[in-house]
């Protein structure tokens, strides 16, 4: 009706429309030649759409209107500013007058190069719809705008990192602090000594595990590899409750994807790599090492059980 009205009134024979509106359109001249006996025309025209085939032009607060007191020159400039990667040289080459050839060139242009094509056609299209002085001054308070948030995000990440090393060393000073409880052992009683307290020590530890009994292969192991006697026994209660929950056959401390076919022969592999990976006992950097994802615990878990052996 509004094509009809207006054609009466005021002369208009042509409507132009997104190609959504074409049944309206085609609806207005068949109302003119039916009441009037008049012809009338229509054309469409392709509607802007985003690479994911949703209509350009609005946002979550409504349309963008050309008109300033609507839009303001500034968000008008953040719309486009804001287009989606895929949609921008397609937007530049359909709504500014730049020459192809330097349109051609962009097409080669990728990651951060297609910000820059973002500010082109901001630019561009605030500059031909508000004139060269609004640009401007939109171009400048965006960059203002990134600055100050990029600024606001290393000052965020500098507090980040600091917090971060300050738990570190805090962490660190903690673990020394617990490691120096850990009573020392004594190594100059000699080997059979050794081994007969060790493997008395440990055995009342495992007693009523799947290691239970299994003393003196520790004891035996930690000696020929210069390891403490009690770090083995409690990684095996870290990870896996003392042989209760092994993932793999005779693999009681979560090592790697090996299993073994005995408890004498996975106890004297385990004290051989602690010894080769790891060195003399348990200490803070080694957690970080043994249990990346969760070393703080797996190091204070782990000291708390080698103390009650």
């Amino acid at each position: 009706y509004d094509f009809y009205y207006m054609f009466q009134h005021y002369g208009c024979n042509m409507q132009f429309g997104g190609n959504d509106q074409w049944s309206n359109m085609l609806g207005g001249t068949e109302l003119i030649r039916r009441k009037l006996g008049k012809d009338a025309h229509a054309m469409t025209i392709t509607l802007l759409l985003n690479s994911e085939g949703k209509k350009m032009g609005k946002t979550a607060s409504g349309a963008v209107w050309l008109d300033p007191n609507k839009t303001s020159p500034y968000d008008f400039y953040q719309y486009w500013r804001n287009v989606g990667d895929a949609d921008v040289l397609k937007c530049i080459r359909m709504l500014t007058f730049l020459p192809l050839e330097q349109i051609d060139e962009m097409d080669k242009w990728e990651g951060s190069q297609l910000n820059k094509a973002k500010e082109i056609l901001a630019y561009e299209l605030t500059q031909m719809v508000h004139g060269e002085e609004e640009a401007k001054k939109a171009a400048e308070k965006e960059a203002e705008r990134i600055a100050a948030e990029q600024a606001a995000l290393a000052e965020e990440q500098a507090r980040i990192q600091a917090a971060e090393q300050a738990l570190a060393k805090a962490r660190t000073t903690d673990a020394s602090s617990a490691m120096s409880q850990l009573a020392e052992v004594d190594w100059s009683c000699g080997k059979d000594a050794f081994i007969s307290e060790w493997a008395n020590r440990i055995n009342n530890y495992l007693a009523g595990s799947p290691l239970a009994g299994q003393g003196e292969t520790f004891a035996t192991a930690a000696w020929e590899n210069g390891v403490d006697p009690r770090w083995s026994p409690a990684i095996s209660n870290t990870e896996s409750t003392k042989g209760a929950n092994c993932f793999l056959p005779h693999n009681a401390w979560g090592w790697g994807s090996t299993g073994w076919s005995s408890w004498e022969e996975a106890i004297n592999a385990h004290v051989a790599g602690l010894a080769k990976g790891y060195g003399y006992t348990i200490s803070y950097s080694n957690a970080q090492k043994y249990c990346p994802p969760n070393y703080d615990n797996w190091f204070r878990d782990t000291l708390r059980e080698m103390s009650k052996i």
